[in-house]
């Protein structure tokens, strides 16, 4: 799998990686340990939590479908919400 660096342009003209800092001063391609306790790079940590999230996100949704209630749109307004707010 190939990973791409992306650099961002800060005050006075510095460019850091976003790859190698975060605002506490650590790294992302550090490693950190798993609650299971297996060694796991620190940013592919903090995407396996995001996806872990999604994917509780879509279990509730799905179970709350079926069960006939309605649920709230993940991504601010609905279409139908958007297109009655929009009218004259």
């Amino acid at each position: 799998m190939k990973t791409t660096r992306v650099t961002v342009t800060i005050a006075c003209s510095r460019a850091t990686p976003m790859t190698s800092r975060n605002p506490r001063g650590g790294t992302t391609t550090g490693k950190v340990l798993t609650p299971a306790g297996t060694p796991i790079t620190t940013w592919k940590w903090l995407r396996a939590m995001l996806e872990h999230e999604a994917h509780h996100r879509g279990q509730l949704y799905f179970t709350l479908g079926l069960l006939g209630v309605p649920t709230p749109p993940i991504y601010g307004l609905s279409e139908l919400e958007l297109l009655a707010k929009s009218a004259p």
